[in-house]
């Protein structure tokens, strides 16, 4: 948008400058200003302009909309028990407009005889493991390892919503992921396409490991 600014800023100067020519000169000279000064200018707003309405996502054109129209959504809520906890995954929409903001989210919630249990995970007990389908690409989730603890109350879900992560540049990553990935980071949204989402709570009660996982999928066209 600064770019906008500052050129309509330039438009209103070179405007404020002619008129004031205007009064000391002909209108032979004026014209030849307006020609010449302001006419290059303004084609260079329009160009800006159309360029902002356009698609922030470049990678959009990699996808057939004939076959995204074709891949059937399986689930938006998966549920999971295990002993004495049950994980939870949901996405809010089976579709999801290009630009949109897509909503996750895991859960977890603890089902046994305690009043609480304290729980011990990374930075956070969820992971998020996303894959586009039609053009192969992993949207892998990075966690930091750091320890952290937190008491899940009987009956009592605690719930976290995905916010955008990836991992890219890693060595054996296919042609074109590399600008998926930056492109899915620098906008927001998702990219067209059809995704699907292996989620899971990973966490350890009294030494006991615990990795409970679920799947959901949708459709951003």
């Amino acid at each position: 948008m600064f770019e906008y600014y500052l050129l309509f800023s330039l438009y209103e100067l070179f405007h404020g400058t002619i008129n004031t020519y205007n009064i000391k000169k002909s209108n032979l000279e004026v014209e030849c200003i307006r020609k010449y000064a302001l006419q290059p200018l303004t084609i260079l707003l329009i160009f800006l302009a159309g360029c902002g309405s356009s698609d922030p996502f470049d990678v959009n054109e990699s996808v057939d909309s004939s076959e995204l129209a074709d891949q059937e959504i399986t689930q938006t809520n998966d549920e999971t028990t295990q002993d004495d906890f049950i994980f939870r995954l949901s996405s809010e929409k089976e579709q999801y407009e290009s630009g949109e903001e897509v909503e996750l989210y895991g859960e977890i919630e603890y089902i046994g005889e305690e009043d609480e249990v304290t729980i011990s995970h990374a930075e956070t007990p969820f992971r998020f493991s996303i894959k586009e389908e039609m053009r192969g690409y992993e949207i892998g989730y990075a966690v930091s390892e750091i320890g952290m603890s937190r008491s899940l109350t009987r009956e009592e879900p605690y719930q976290e919503k995905y916010e955008k992560n990836a991992v890219s540049g890693l060595a054996d990553s296919p042609e074109g992921h590399e600008a998926f990935v930056e492109a899915f980071l620098d906008h927001d949204g998702f990219p067209v396409g059809y995704y699907v989402v292996n989620g899971a709570a990973s966490f350890a009660v009294d030494g006991e490991r615990y990795e409970i996982e679920g799947e959901v999928d949708f459709k951003v066209e």
